[in-house]
């Protein structure tokens, strides 16, 4: 098995980086510290602004994650990675970790890339996986080295994981189905779409199986549904007259549908 040690590489030289007690160092010397968090910035940016998700809906999700609405997906990735049995997997986009340190209970290493360091204080509390600050369309990681990727909702750049992934790994994506969300959408718009397919049309990724889970939940008090509301897209993209409508909800049912794709990868 493969060290995870020498899977990453440098922002600044793309030389191969080593990780000593508290820092990963390259042969160059450019190094970077360990946060006392557990995660590593490996983005190298000379913006000042605030990168990844809002830190409102980092606490949204955070939330709504933990009181167990998403736990059915969880443990649908659980059984397809347990099958898989694979050495390294890679999470794009991981967030806060919800699902990341649930399949890290695996004898699979995980890592966790994303740009959210509010995001990756939260998922690198007591865990065994290795977070990093870091774009997924622009990974430090190695050629050909993970043996799986993952990727939840986030716009993944499909040429990076064909880079990242050896021949013949795997690519496994989230999407929401066409009805993923229904009853929030109606309560916010007069006219609801259905989602559009993201199923990836590259000859260089196998469509090798597709699950599709369905569930309607209820819930019951305005907070939560503020939660669900906030850490998705459509806070940003819904009239203030139709937020405040919703405020007035202290009920709500909605479906959640999600589409699991396994790809390998030639």
């Amino acid at each position: 098995m493969i060290k995870l040690s020498i899977m990453f590489k440098c922002p600044h030289c793309n030389a191969q980086l080593t990780q000593n007690e508290h820092t990963w160092v390259c042969l160059n010397k450019h190094s970077f510290d360990i946060s006392k968090q557990g995660y590593t910035n490996l983005f190298v940016s000379n913006s000042t602004r605030t990168l990844g998700d809002h830190p409102d809906m980092i606490k949204a999700r955070h939330m709504f994650l933990e009181a167990g609405h998403y736990a059915f997906l969880r443990d649908a990735l659980i059984e397809i990675f347990d099958q898989l049995k694979l050495n390294y997997c890679v999470d794009l986009g991981c967030g806060e970790g919800y699902y990341t340190n649930a399949l890290a209970k695996s004898q699979t290493q995980w890592i966790g890339l994303d740009l959210s360091k509010a995001a990756l204080k939260i998922a690198s509390k007591s865990s065994s996986v290795k977070y990093f600050c870091a774009s997924i369309a622009e990974t430090p990681l190695l050629d050909k080295r993970m043996d799986g990727a993952l990727c939840i909702f986030a716009p993944y750049n499909i040429d990076e994981v064909y880079r990242i992934v050896k021949a013949d790994g795997y690519f496994v994506t989230v999407n929401p189905g066409p009805r993923h969300l229904y009853g929030l959408k109606e309560a916010l718009y007069e006219e609801v779409r259905l989602n559009p397919s993201n199923t990836i049309d590259d000859p260089r990724f196998h469509l090798t199986e597709t699950e599709t889970l369905n569930v309607t939940i209820q819930l019951n008090n305005s907070e939560m549904i503020q939660n669900l509301l906030t850490m998705t897209p459509y806070r940003f993209k819904t009239s203030p007259v139709a937020l405040e409508r919703l405020k007035l909800n202290d009920t709500l049912e909605t479906e959640l549908s999600f589409i699991i794709e396994l790809y390998q990868i030639h």
